[in-house]
């Protein structure tokens, strides 16, 4: 699994009013995912938000999510940081929107 997330830091794609990860002083400051991860059985995606995107992604892959234990393993293909929760919440159901989901297929055909 670490191998999957190992470049996780160097891959963030920051949320709006956000700074792109880049130095460590930055890590410390941005609080809360919005992920995206693609299963590896099926192909769907599952879309959520964290505070700690590595445990999240280990719980999916573990089968600790009721609502992903029967299409595990999960690779994680996307995500933006936010400083607070609202923020993360609020772009988790943007992108679960009929609008927003059309914009992500966008974003993640460009990935």
């Amino acid at each position: 699994m670490l191998t999957e997330v190992s470049d996780f830091y160097s891959r963030v794609v920051p949320g709006r009013h956000e700074r792109r990860l880049g130095q460590a002083s930055d890590r410390t400051n941005l609080m809360y995912y919005f992920y995206v991860i693609k299963s590896k059985v099926d192909g769907k995606l599952y879309k959520g938000y964290t505070k700690d995107i590595l445990k999240r992604l280990s719980m999916h892959n573990s089968g600790k999510v009721k609502s992903t234990k029967r299409r595990k393993p999960f690779k994680l293909i996307y995500t933006e940081s936010f400083s607070t929760k609202d923020m993360a919440i609020e772009r988790e159901k943007y992108f679960k929107s009929l609008k927003g989901g059309k914009e992500l297929i966008k974003i993640l055909k460009h990935i």
